[in-house]
């Protein structure tokens, strides 16, 4: 997570060992994240959903920002491809303890057994190529102040139609946890971008008119 800062921070070279303490109060935000995610999913406390690890840590690295004397879009920016490098390692433990099984997609000719959807390896490598795209787009100032909601979006997006892959109990509306929380990612996500890119329009307009 501390690398995906550093490579992605390139242009602006914010000092290392911030990024150091941003990346490890992110990372403890995103494992508290987890566990009460699904303690409101489910009522017990114990295990992980991963949603709570994408809704969470906003709130805790606009502190760490502050307490950081950094700029905080800059701080959630970052925040956006150490976040998917954080997904992809919790999925690592998931393909460890066996858990997130994808759906039955097909039946072996040769001895008739079920062939599984490989969902928790789809799902890291998902988490990996995002990382990557958001790393790029950042380093080219192509979304600055907006990594965050385009991460949202994007996780939101790739993960509804994994989820599809994977065996799922209804949660609410006849949809899966999974589905319901992309749902609302999007459009969190989607509002998140057009009040910033609003935000940005009117700063613009402010400077010229100076």
């Amino acid at each position: 997570m501390f690398a995906a800062m550093l490579i992605a921070d390139k242009n602006d070279r914010t000092p290392w060992w911030k990024l150091l303490i941003a990346s490890v109060v992110l990372a403890a935000a995103g494992v508290l994240g987890a566990y009460l995610m699904f303690l409101v999913e489910s009522g017990s406390w114990g295990g992980r959903s991963f949603y709570g690890a994408v809704f969470l840590p906003p709130l805790i690295m606009w502190l760490a920002a502050l307490a950081l004397r950094l700029p905080v879009s800059r701080v959630m920016d970052l925040c956006a491809p150490a976040e998917c490098v954080m997904l992809a390692l919790l999925k690592v433990d998931c393909v460890i303890e066996g858990c997130c099984g994808g759906r039955v997609i097909g039946y072996s000719q040769m001895t008739g057994e079920a062939i599984v959807f490989p969902s928790q390896i789809a799902e890291l490598v998902n988490a990996l190529v995002l990382m990557v795209i958001l790393i790029l787009l950042i380093r080219g100032g192509k979304i600055k102040g907006l990594a965050y909601p385009a991460y949202l979006i994007l996780y939101g997006v790739t993960r509804f139609f994994l989820n599809l892959l994977r065996e799922t109990t209804p949660f609410i509306l006849g949809l899966s946890a999974g589905n319901f929380w992309s749902l609302v990612s999007i459009v969190i996500g989607l509002i998140a971008w057009f009040a910033v890119r609003k935000k940005q329009s009117s700063t613009e307009t402010s400077s010229e008119g100076a």
